[in-house]
């Protein structure tokens, strides 16, 4: 634990984050990327890796996740997670999410490269979204499942994709007004 700063692990191999991790800035690289424990990026959790993807099945915390270059294969972030905002997030393959919170998509989540909807895959399950000014997914085909709320964008936030899936539950509503979708 970190009281300030912040703490960056650069491995080329195959790293495991099993025991609790805080800090107000995290920065973890390495060839594959597992987390198994409790890993908290207090304002904000970049993540990258070189050879393969990353596989969660503990607890993220985070102000903002981040992705650190592109991400080459398949992310599943399915443990307990409580995800604020999601930034500049860009990778190929799929990604999938469970959030506890609303998360607020504030980048560019998916191709960063090119603003046209890539063969890559986004899953989300959280209570709610929003995609805010600023704030594109670019992916392929998306998936949302919200449980308590609904799916909007607000200012400029935009979503760019060929296949669109958003189910909501609870008190909530769809509202993606950007005419650029």
């Amino acid at each position: 634990t970190l009281s300030s700063g912040t703490l960056a692990i650069t491995d080329s191999g195959s790293l495991t984050v099993a025991g609790p991790v805080v800090a107000p800035t995290v920065s973890l690289i390495a060839g594959t990327l597992a987390i198994t424990g409790f890993l908290n990026g207090v304002t904000t959790l970049a993540l990258g890796v070189t050879a393969g993807g990353i596989t969660e099945t503990g607890s993220i915390a985070a102000g903002t996740l981040v992705s650190i270059g592109t991400i080459p294969a398949g992310t599943t972030l399915s443990g307990t997670n409580t995800i604020n905002a999601i930034g500049d997030l860009n990778f190929t393959g799929t990604l999938i999410l469970k959030d506890t919170v609303g998360p607020t998509i504030t980048g560019i989540v998916g191709n960063a490269t090119t603003l046209i909807a890539s063969a890559t895959d986004l899953a989300i399950g959280a209570p709610s979204m929003t995609i805010a000014s600023g704030g594109v997914l670019n992916v392929g085909s998306i998936v949302v499942t919200a449980t308590n709320g609904g799916v909007i964008e607000t200012g400029t936030g935009q979503i760019i994709t060929q296949s669109l899936n958003i189910a909501t539950s609870g008190a909530g509503d769809v509202s993606l007004t950007n005419k650029n979708n």
